[in-house]
């Protein structure tokens, strides 16, 4: 079980390389973010300096691409 999950967060990583390397991906105002990924359209807020995805993975794990992604946005290309 725990080498799955080290291979899905692997991906999870890589995927948020990918879509933070994209900003047009992304839709900041004030503490919601909108990410337009591979599978859907995510809707991130942040709370108390946390962000929370609507995503099945980050309801299970509490971290997912969306979020990755999205942090590594906002500290190249925003400020929130």
């Amino acid at each position: 079980m725990k080498s799955l999950l080290s291979n899905q967060l692997k991906r999870k990583r890589e995927k948020a390389k990918k879509y933070s390397s994209e900003p047009e991906r992304f839709s900041i105002k004030e503490n919601l973010v909108t990410v337009v990924s591979d599978h859907g359209i995510r809707t991130l807020q942040k709370i108390d300096e946390a962000w929370i995805c609507d995503c099945d993975f980050f309801s299970k794990y509490a971290t997912c691409s969306h979020v990755i992604a999205t942090v590594e946005h906002i500290s190249k290309h925003a400020q929130l």
